[in-house]
């Protein structure tokens, strides 16, 4: 060795590549392409078919955005008028409060009127009695006025002997004068009660038929009261009838609501189907690719694998080597200094 340092020589990989990527060239590759890649029938149908699923996929894909959008509309669409029916169902709301305000006035109206029949009833039950003893004095006074005034037998003796006393007075008694004179009374008598029948029979008829056109009066209210009785009824019933229009209204209109929610909901797992289906369209077209390409790239990948093996070979030799230089070298370097030590130590001893 004398006193050079160790020298282990290294491989050139410039050198040697050349060579080995040469000989891939001129066989592994060419045997690749011609005798396998482009032999493979299944390859190559699933290449076209890849390749053709890419190239539908872009308008597949506008397709299913394009739907999107019209989802996405009829969903705005559909969340407009979720307000309205909000609205709707507000003002049907308020009518339903005004009727069921009204109903109590009603009812109370209907109360009041109830009240008033019974005394009218009683009203009319006491010109009745008024009326009684006014027709027992028409009834008395009729045969009377029927009679022309004929006087009754008493009456007839107290005019006889009223005219007989003055004209005895008179000294006429039994004279054609006198006799004359008592038909005359009684014939005066019999007007003047015919008179007093007539004006009492006259006053009492009157008043009998004021009362009577009371009593009518009063029975026309009666009739009157069961009259506006029956329309307050009417009127309640037909109050009642709108509020249960109103609640099938207001049914309806939220039956409406719900649907547009269960639209809205439909709409939205549709929408998330669709985004599925896209992802699944995306995948579908790109896998079938990539699986085509990864069968021909892992493929060639093992073509390589001798290229890779011949690198890691090449590299694993030089570290070696460097290894073995750097062992050497501490070696000789260890035994210089071993001699030069012992060396001192006997120039030492001599002296």
């Amino acid at each position: 060795m004398g006193g050079g340092g160790v020298d282990i020589p290294q491989r050139n990989l410039s050198q040697e590549l050349p060579q080995i990527f040469g000989a891939f060239k001129k066989q592994e590759l060419p045997l690749f392409n011609n005798q396998w890649f482009n032999k493979q029938p299944l390859l190559a149908e699933s290449r076209t078919a890849a390749l053709a699923g890419l190239s539908d996929l872009p308008m597949l894909q506008q397709q299913i955005k394009d739907y999107q959008a019209q989802l996405q509309g009829y969903g705005t669409q559909l969340g407009g008028l979720l307000p309205q029916f909000g609205d709707i169902s507000n003002q049907v709301r308020g009518y339903q409060g005004d009727l069921g305000a009204l109903l109590p006035t009603i009812q109370g109206y209907e109360g009041n009127l109830g009240d008033l029949l019974p005394q009218l009833q009683g009203f009319s039950g006491e010109i009745g009695g008024y009326k009684k003893p006014i027709q027992g004095i028409v009834d008395y006074l009729n045969p009377i006025l029927q009679s022309g005034g004929a006087l009754t037998p008493e009456g007839e003796r107290t005019a006889t002997q009223e005219a007989a006393a003055r004209n005895a007075a008179a000294g006429m008694a039994t004279t054609t004068p006198g006799l004359f004179s008592e038909a005359l009374n009684r014939e005066q008598y019999r007007q003047q009660r015919y008179n007093q029948a007539y004006q009492q029979a006259t006053g009492a008829t009157g008043l009998l038929g004021q009362l009577t056109g009371e009593q009518a009066g009063i029975t026309g209210q009666e009739a009157g009261i069961i009259g506006q009785q029956g329309q307050l009824a009417g009127l309640r019933g037909n109050i009642i009838g709108q509020q249960g229009q109103l609640s099938n209204l207001l049914s309806n209109i939220l039956g409406q609501q719900a649907g547009v929610i269960g639209q809205q909901a439909g709409i939205t797992g549709m929408g998330a189907g669709l985004t599925g289906e896209y992802q699944g369209l995306t995948a579908g077209a790109i896998n079938p690719a990539l699986q085509t390409e990864q069968t021909a790239t892992g493929t060639f990948a093992q073509l390589l694998n001798p290229l890779l093996s011949y690198g890691s070979d090449l590299f694993s030799s030089n570290q070696n080597a460097a290894a073995a230089q750097s062992v050497a070298g501490a070696n000789k370097s260890s035994g210089t200094l071993s001699g030069i030590l012992g060396l001192v130590g006997s120039i030492a001893a001599a002296y």
